[in-house]
C-alpha cells in the first residue's frame, strides 16, 4: 500500500482459532483484504497457551473504526479474550491475486 495516505498496523493477538474468521469477516463485510494471520505459543500465569496474531494494514482514517469492529468481533473485551494496539506504518508493499477464470 504505497500511497500518499498515512497507514496504521493494527495488530490483534486472539486466542487459537479466532483470527481466520475475523479475516474472513474483514473481507466480507469490511472490504478488507490486507490481513495476515501467523500463529505463536507463550506463556503467563495460565501457563502455556496457543494464540493467532492478526495485524492489518489500514489508512489511518479507517483506523479507530477497524480497530473497534475487531475488538468487538474477536472478543478482546471479554476475560481472556486476547490483547490489540496499533501503531503507526510508514508504507506496506501491495499485492494482489490474479483473476483465474473457473473451470466450467
Amino acid at each position: 500500500m504505497l500511497t500518499n495516505e498515512s497507514q496504521k498496523l493494527i495488530t490483534c493477538i486472539t486466542p487459537k482459532g479466532k483470527g481466520l474468521p475475523i479475516a474472513k469477516m474483514l473481507y466480507e463485510e469490511k472490504g478488507i483484504n490486507t490481513v495476515n494471520i501467523n500463529s505463536g505459543r507463550g506463556g503467563g500465569r495460565r501457563g502455556r497457551i496457543e494464540v493467532d496474531v492478526l495485524t492489518v494494514v489500514i489508512s489511518e482514517k479507517r483506523a479507530d473504526e477497524i480497530f473497534e469492529y475487531i475488538f468487538f468481533e474477536a472478543e478482546v473485551n471479554k476475560i481472556h479474550g486476547g490483547f490489540m494496539y496499533q501503531g503507526n506504518l510508514q508504507g506496506a508493499t501491495p499485492f494482489t491475486l490474479p483473476d483465474i477464470p473457473q473451470k466450467q
